[in-house]
């Protein structure tokens, strides 16, 4: 689901990078009622899947999100 999300907002475009938050996806309840602990889950199970790639670790401060891009061939 995170990733239908992901390309329905970004488009298929291996390499452009983009932010995920889970806290704003759970402000914009983007995928009805998951959280952000199961956001963050989504997150790094398709980067352990070879499917993202984090590009950027944010979290410096705030309004400081991860970049990710889509795996090339993915």
């Amino acid at each position: 689901a995170l990733l239908t999300m992901a390309l329905k907002a970004h488009g298929w475009q291996p390499g452009k990078t983009f932010a995920l938050s889970p806290a704003a996806m759970v402000r914009a309840n983007v995928i009805g009622s998951w959280n952000k602990r199961r956001y963050r889950l989504a997150i790094r199970r398709a980067i352990d899947l070879g499917l993202l790639v984090e590009t950027y670790r944010g979290g410096r401060r705030q309004h400081d999100p991860s970049q990710y891009q889509l795996r090339q061939g993915g």
